[in-house]
């Protein structure tokens, strides 16, 4: 009988790069998630930190589950159609960072480099 392995993913962005000043909205938007098991997962990685844990949200939609980051109330998400979208309703500047979306994949025991995709910088 085949194996199967749970695996984390990180997904496609639709841009390279979000600039907004501050007071002002921004979406990040990642795509693939049809790919994903039941969760999207959002990150923020700042120049000099770790990944910080933002929140989660299901594949199916609906409200999303924040962690406990010190600007959690900053940040929300929805799901359209294959895309996962981080909003940050007002941008400051201590938003600037790094945003990861990725997700749990559960398939078999192939691994696929192709599956690593790389972040999006939000400045």
């Amino acid at each position: 009988s085949q194996t199967s392995s749970l695996y984390f993913i990180l997904l496609k962005f639709d841009q390279i790069s979000v600039t907004r000043r501050a007071g002002k909205s921004a979406s990040i938007g990642c795509g693939g998630i049809n790919e994903c098991g039941s969760n999207v997962y959002w990150y923020q990685k700042k120049e000099s930190g770790t990944f910080e844990r933002l929140l989660y949200i299901a594949k199916s939609g609906g409200k999303p589950t924040r962690y406990s980051h010190a600007e959690k109330d900053d940040f929300s998400a929805r799901i359209q159609q294959n895309n996962c979208e981080l909003i940050i309703s007002s941008v400051k500047p201590s938003h600037a960072a790094s945003y990861y979306c990725s997700c749990w994949k559960k398939r078999p025991d192939v691994w696929n480099q192709e599956d690593l995709m790389s972040g999006t910088r939000k400045t």
